[in-house]
């Protein structure tokens, strides 16, 4: 059976929304708090995270997002494979010039400790490593990356996506 180009290219749209819609219903469900858990309902209270230390200004000609930005897109970057040791983690987390949204990061491993936390990170900015909240064991961790964004004139929540990561500790 052929299918055509459009028909497969509106499957794949299908699938992207459907994937990003359970992503943010996913971020938007209460973690038991249990010593440093976290609970995603308390950051989309209405309450802005405290602002991010230890954040560097992109230079002039750095990271923007390419081509044409449209109204509600949100942008960020950050490793996939993070890397720990005393000094914190290595994650290189970084909000483009031209986003229209702050972003704050929280890094919880598979039984929602926290693990790291960015505060909040306005556009033009990158943080290169977060101090460690929790001890970690040597090895690898899987881990989740909750990347929540914030409105940059309002302060309001705006969404929330969720990024599988991998943290290697020493």
């Amino acid at each position: 059976m052929y299918i055509s180009k459009s028909h497969q290219l509106l499957h794949m749209l299908f699938y992207i929304v459907l994937f990003l819609t359970i992503g943010t219903l996913i971020v938007s469900m209460i973690h038991e708090d249990n010593g440093n858990a976290v609970s995603l309902s308390i950051l989309q209270s209405g309450e802005l995270p405290p602002e991010a230390e230890n954040i560097t200004p992109l230079p002039e000609d750095g990271k923007a997002v390419p081509g044409n930005v449209k109204n509600g897109d949100v942008f960020f970057g950050i490793d996939k494979e993070l890397s720990a040791s005393t000094d914190g983690i290595i994650w290189n987390l970084t909000n483009p010039q031209n986003s229209e949204f702050s972003i704050h990061v929280e890094l919880l491993n598979e039984d929602n400790l926290r693990l790291a936390s960015s505060g909040l990170i306005p556009p033009g900015y990158y943080m290169e490593c977060a101090p460690i909240m929790e001890k970690l064991p040597s090895g690898q961790i899987s881990c989740t990356a909750y990347i929540l964004a914030y409105e940059q004139k309002s302060g309001a929540y705006y969404g929330g996506f969720l990024l599988p990561v991998t943290v290697y500790s020493t």
